[in-house]
């Protein structure tokens, strides 16, 4: 699994703003090149995003569920790549003093993506989530 922290100068609030805003998930994920389609509960439980995931002309569409949603304190996503596999993401948020420590753990659970899972690709995926939380965090401290 692929663990990635960050603290953000904002509340827990401010940081799930940012993360139930489906119109923001392709300026903070790493990849996604538009999207589709955002159902408008967004991010209850059972609510979706579909987008294409990719880099160059290299892309493939990809749709993230919400398995749970604790505001402000924690999204569960399953991200499923077609014909790749899945994803779970956890993204939790924890105050602290005024801030939040952001924390996103990601893990392949299906298809070739859990077959090829090593601590390489884990590595790989720290080093895009790191990015991915660098966004987020600018996008929250910038909305405020």
């Amino acid at each position: 699994m692929a663990r990635t922290t960050i603290k953000a100068d904002v509340a827990p609030d401010a940081v799930w703003r940012v993360l139930a805003d489906a119109s923001a998930y392709g300026d903070w994920v790493v990849g996604t090149k538009g999207i589709s389609r955002a159902d408008g509960a967004w991010p209850q439980p059972g609510s979706a995003l579909e987008y294409e995931l990719g880099v160059g002309p290299i892309s493939v569409g990809d749709r993230t569920v919400v398995v749970e949603a604790e505001e402000p304190r924690l999204l569960l996503l399953r991200a499923e790549l077609k014909r790749l596999g899945a994803a779970t993401i956890r993204i939790e948020l924890e105050p602290l003093d005024g801030r939040t420590r952001i924390v996103m753990d990601e893990e392949p659970v299906a298809g070739i993506l859990e077959t090829v899972h090593t601590g390489v690709s884990d590595a790989a995926l720290d080093l895009r989530n790191d990015i991915a939380l660098g966004r987020l965090k600018r996008l929250a401290e910038t909305r405020g």
